[in-house]
This record gives structure tokens, sequence and C-alpha cells, in this order.
């Protein structure tokens, strides 16, 4: 007898190669041109990804492992776009089209989000046709796995607990995030991002959308933004990297205040509390 029990599913996801115009980036010019794509995807799709994931392409010197953002979409559910500028020195956008499904097979690991978007080498000019990418992650996140995530948050914040609390209290009360004075390198901004969604609900951490690489914060319609000036935007509570600390007023929050009060106590002991 087969057993059909927590079989997994595995998702075949579309994607698409954007090279922006000469001098220009996808979010200051919408032009330049689709190098390629998965069969299926048309110009709307490119039109739409470009529209609605803005993530500029940073300098490879500034940002060595280029930069990654997911962004809710309009004819499809969310947009995984990564950006750099290849060995052959091209700027290039990849968009991988993302289902609510595979989002919530992913459970809020952003970083295994990374290896679906990050391009290592140049495409090939001659190819115009993408395989999709296939996704599947077997297990859900372990407590262990949760627990280290959060236990790295708490390090990366230098203990600062209220900045915690904070800024889990913007997250769930829907208030835009923003991260000054931050790293440049792609893994340690996503492991921040992971542990700042370990403190959700595991149901609550699929939506939450991010960019590692933000020029124009009121153009980019993210609730986690690391962003390239310093210059503190309104309306996003914002959290100096430098200084561990938040600039702005929180708001008050039930449940941000429970968890981090457990999170003080023990990472796992706070997991067990989601």
């Amino acid at each position: 007898v087969l057993n059909m029990v927590n079989v997994i599913p595995a998702f075949n996801l579309p994607r698409l190669y954007h090279r922006p115009a000469a001098g220009q980036d996808s979010q200051t010019s919408p032009a330049g041109e689709m190098l390629a794509a998965t069969p299926g995807l048309t110009r709307v799709h490119w039109d739409e990804a470009r529209r609605l994931a803005p993530l500029p392409i940073p300098l490879p010197q500034e940002y060595p492992q280029g930069a990654l953002g997911l962004f809710r979409g309009q004819t499809v559910d969310f947009i995984l776009a990564y950006t750099c500028v290849t060995a052959a020195r091209q700027p290039l956008t990849h968009y991988v089209l993302l289902t609510t499904e595979a989002l919530r097979q992913a459970a809020g690991r952003v970083r295994a989000l990374l290896p679906l978007a990050q391009v290592d080498a140049p495409p090939d000019p001659a190819e115009k046709t993408l395989a999709p990418q296939r996704f599947a992650i077997n297990t859900p996140p372990t407590e262990d796995e949760q627990a280290g995530d959060l236990l790295a948050l708490t390090l990366a914040v230098r203990d600062n607990f209220e900045a915690i609390e904070g800024m889990l209290a913007a997250l769930v009360q829907g208030i835009p995030l923003g991260i000054v004075q931050g790293p440049r390198d792609l893994d340690t901004q996503l492991a921040f991002l992971q542990g700042l969604l370990a403190l959700l609900p595991v149901p609550a951490r699929f939506g939450v959308t991010f960019a590692t690489f933000v020029r124009r914060p009121e153009a980019t319609p993210v609730q986690i933004a690391f962003l390239a000036n310093d210059a503190p935007p309104e309306g996003r509570l914002i959290y100096d990297w430098q200084t561990s600390r938040l600039i702005g007023q929180p708001p008050e929050d039930p449940y941000s205040r429970f968890i981090v009060s457990q999170l003080r106590l023990d990472a796992t002991v706070a997991v067990q509390q989601m």
C-alpha cells in the first residue's frame, strides 16, 4: 500500500531575466529588454515584475552578493527579485514568480529563497527559454532551527530586546520597518530577516515582504527595507544597525511584548509559545 501521508509538493516556478537599459536600473527606468523567460511568460508578466518589484542594481564593490527582494504581485501572488552585476559586467535582474503555497512551505526561511533567484553565471545570450526553478522544502522549521534564528537575531541587535519588541510590533501592526547603516552582506541581511520572521507564528511568516537594497523607500512597497540612504524616511519605524537602537516610537502590541518576554528567558521557550 502506498503511503501518501506527508507528501511535500514541489513547485516549478516560472522566471525571467531582465536587462535594464544602459546607465539605468529597473527602478528609475522601465526600459530595457527581457533576455529570456520560462515558456508561458509574456511581456505582461515582464511589465508587472518591473513595475511591482522595483529592486535597483547595487554596485558590486559595495554589495558583492547583489540584492534580494520579495514583493506582492498583481496577476501572480508574489515576485522574488534578485539584482546584480554579472561577471561579464552586465547589470541583470532575475524575477521568479512565487505562489502563496510555495511561500507557505518556506515558512519564513528567507535564506532558502536565495538559491531560487541568485545568478552565479551570466545567462547565455543565445538561450531565450528558461527552465522553471524547482522549489521544495521537505520539512517544516524545527524548534532548534527557529531557536537558532532567534539567538542570531539577539546577537545581531546586541541583546537590545526593546528594539526587537519594537520591530516585531511594527510587523504585527503593519507599520513599515527601515534599517539604516545596515550590513551590505546578503547572508547577514537574510539571517536578520529570518530571525525577525521567526518571532511571528508560522502561518503569519509567509507574506512579509522585504528588500535588501532600497534607494527610494517611498516607491518600494515592502514591509522591511534595508535603506541605502541613512536619512530616515517618513512613515517608517527605523532601526539603526550601528547603534542597535530604534528611531521613532514603535506601536504598543501585546503579542510582541509577550513573545519578547519569553525570548528574554530562553529562545526555545519563545518558539514553544508561538
